[in-house]
């Protein structure tokens, strides 16, 4: 019975770390996927995936995951706010009064 238990233990440690070091491979992909973004709003995820090297797949699972949105709808927030962010910093767009 001894054995069984240590090996369950070692297990559920193994699995510990292996989930640690998945979870921290997630955060570093979805630093890289949202600075990609915030450069390049209007790229693929083609693009994105050959760039990373990872995955189209991975990273819409990555994109959910984190924020519970589909890749497109990350993409379409992250080009809003860079047109916002143009608008906003170029007076000449709105007509005067």
């Amino acid at each position: 019975m001894e054995p069984v238990r240590e090996a369950a233990a070692r297990s559920a440690l193994l699995e510990s770390r292996v989930s640690r070091a998945v979870s921290y491979e997630y955060n570093s992909l979805l630093d890289a996927i949202l600075f990609h973004l915030q450069r390049t709003p209007y790229g693929l995820l083609g693009n994105l995936s050959r760039a990373l090297g990872v995955s189209q797949r991975t990273i819409e699972r990555t994109v959910f995951v984190a924020s519970g949105k589909t890749f497109r709808e990350l993409r379409k927030e992250a080009l809003i706010e860079r047109v916002t962010a143009v608008f906003c910093n170029e007076p000449r767009f709105f007509p005067s009064s």
